[in-house]
């Protein structure tokens, strides 16, 4: 996968079409794909944060609410047209894998998605199992693999599961810290509670690098880096958590997550503001 540089320098890419196609082995499922012909566009995910965490997080919430398999499908494929495949096969992986090749035979424990274990594979089993390429050919040589890097991210898969499961996590996480915020008398809570809650709330940055970088106008500032869309989702997803400018919030009237322009923001819009408003004076008046 294309390297994303240090903060808000990033870059990740996505392809103007995807389309979907069914594995019946191994890891059974529907993976999203490249559609032939489609045109490669490489931008930058911070000039799009939040709207990116946004669309993941609503996406998470109508997981929760329960929709139909067709729908998560249509979901995950509408969020990789926008912001691209999340890349958890990275090209630094494969790069690493390519040179240490003499030690390919190795073998890893090899987990699916829901922590269930698959068995030991080597590296080349594990993302022909894992990310089915539709006519992919083991790359021998690195120079080869970077010479034919485009053409690798072309036929690069991922299970519409892993972009499902990737929005119901934040939203989990979100949902955690928005009953966290709202809880009553939080003094008086059980000791088990509130550790609870306070687990339920934390969100875990998972294999990301920290850097301190230097220039002459702004002199030391702490960066960071990561090598595909998921890493970086998590990086948006917690500054925008902790922003106490603005921040997320959950809509007063119909409960979607959406990023507060000021401080004292209720709800996601307008018309929101004025359904909740109309309500209230009608339980009023009851």
């Amino acid at each position: 996968m294309l390297p994303i540089g240090y903060g808000k320098n990033a870059c990740w890419f996505r392809f103007s079409r995807y389309e979907t196609f069914e594995n019946e082995k191994d890891v059974k499922g529907i993976y999203i794909i490249p559609a032939q012909k489609s045109e490669k566009i490489v931008y930058n995910p911070f000039d799009y944060a939040e709207d990116l965490i946004s669309d993941y997080l609503n996406f998470g919430k109508a997981i929760f609410d329960g929709i139909e398999e067709s729908e998560k499908i249509g979901g995950a494929l509408n969020l990789v047209t926008k912001y691209g495949l999340l890349g958890v096969i990275t090209y630094n992986e494969v790069e690493k894998y390519l040179r240490g090749f003499k030690y390919h035979n190795r073998k890893i424990y090899c987990f699916y998605t829901d922590g269930e274990f698959i068995g030991k594979k080597t590296f080349q089993e594990y993302i022909d199992m894992i990310f089915p390429l539709p006519n992919r050919q083991l790359f021998f040589d690195l120079d080869d693999f970077i010479s034919s890097h485009s053409s690798f991210e072309r036929n690069y898969s991922e299970r519409v599961n892993m972009i499902v499961n990737k929005a119901k996590e934040l939203y989990s996480n979100f949902k955690s810290v928005t009953d966290f915020k709202n809880t009553n008398e939080i003094e008086n809570m059980p000791d088990k509670e509130y550790i609870r809650k306070v687990l339920n709330a934390n969100f875990y940055i998972k294999n990301v690098d920290l850097v301190i970088e230097h220039d002459e106008v702004n002199g030391a500032t702490l960066n960071w880096s990561a090598d595909n869309l998921f890493k970086m989702i998590d990086i948006i997803y917690a500054l925008k958590l902790v922003d106490k400018k603005s921040g997320l919030a959950a809509c007063k009237n119909c409960g979607n997550p959406f990023l507060k322009s000021r401080k004292d923001m209720e709800y996601c819009s307008n018309a929101c503001g004025n359904s909740y408003r109309v309500k209230k004076c009608k339980r009023l008046k009851a």
